[in-house]
């Protein structure tokens, strides 16, 4: 059992040397290379060293619903992500064409878009609190460590995906058939 399995949430009642040491085990992990993925990057003394830390209690109350209680949700205006600013939607066309240029390729915004999947799953509660608390050249490592590692999966997933696709007809022909009658529901319904 890992340290960081040793030492759960369960273990944090009230025991603010347990939140840390949770803490810097679920950040120092994340720096350690996977068995399943090459180290890229070297691991130095200076990164395994907790430079800061910050515990504080961001609220109280309960989460239960009452019967009758309601409230409006407001829609969501992109799939799953925050709405881009004009600097990130910039920065993000830049790296497109500069990609594109370099590879011979044309991918498209939506194509990168994937990669937002891969930050939603890697940003945790210990990468949430890791960012608010650290200036970014602190994080960044850890940050950089855990995308790649995710991107890798994500490319594993959709390699594992492709070659069923490509040699099973007849899950090929179930997904075909389930999307053609939602575009049929969306052609109507519209």
């Amino acid at each position: 059992m890992s340290l960081l399995h040793a030492v759960s949430p369960e273990g944090w009642l009230n025991d603010a040397c347990l939140e840390k040491l949770y803490a810097y085990t679920s950040w120092l992990s994340r720096l350690l290379p996977s068995r399943d993925v090459p180290a890229d990057i070297a691991i130095t003394d200076d990164m395994l060293n907790l430079s800061a830390f910050k515990l504080q209690k961001g609220g109280e109350g309960s989460a239960s619903l009452s019967a009758g209680d309601g409230t409006t949700l407001d829609p969501i205006t992109e799939f799953g992500a925050n709405p881009y600013t004009e600097e990130e939607e910039k920065s993000l066309s830049e790296i497109i064409e500069s990609f594109n240029e370099r590879h011979g390729t044309s991918f498209s915004r939506e194509d990168f878009l994937r990669f937002e999947r891969v930050t939603r799953e890697i940003m945790d509660q210990d990468m949430t609190e890791m960012i608010r608390n650290n200036p970014a050249d602190v994080v960044y490592g850890a940050f950089s460590q855990a995308f790649f590692q995710g991107m890798v999966k994500m490319f594993q997933n959709d390699n594992e995906m492709r070659n069923i696709v490509m040699t099973d007809k007849d899950a090929r022909e179930q997904a075909t058939r389930h999307f053609f009658e939602r575009a049929q529901r969306q052609v109507w319904e519209g």
